[in-house]
């Protein structure tokens, strides 16, 4: 399986990415990076994580996501996951507080559902 993709449905302002193995902080930090273009563009953005392959995250990387979720957070107008293992569920709830917009989680076998929502 290859690794961690951005998928080809992301669009100016629309991030969708595929995790297939472990999340990585350059594979995170190269992600914030097209978030915060995203946002600077619209003063929002939408994200759609699919969990093909989830294998975790790298510590590092897990600093910069919490440091960065604080940030982005009050920016995402649409955020859904596909197929989120429990773990990062229960992560999510507990940043609430610093997202202001729709979450959604979508089965596995409602992908396109799930990117037809994020865009819409």
């Amino acid at each position: 399986m290859p690794g961690n993709f951005i998928m080809p449905q992301s669009d100016d302002r629309v991030l969708c990415v595929c995790i297939t193995q472990r999340i990585t902080r350059d594979w995170f930090l190269n992600n914030a990076r097209i978030a915060d273009e995203i946002i600077a563009r619209h003063g929002e953005m939408r994200l759609l994580v699919y969990y093909k392959g989830y294998e975790g995250w790298d510590e590092d990387a897990t600093r910069e996501d919490a440091s960065i979720f604080i940030r982005q957070g009050p920016y995402f107008r649409k955020f859904a996951y596909v197929n989120p293992p429990e773990k990062t569920l229960l992560r999510q709830k507990m940043r609430l507080s610093f997202f202001s917009g729709e979450l959604r989680i979508f089965e596995e076998d409602e992908l396109e559902e799930a990117i037809k929502w994020t865009k819409e």
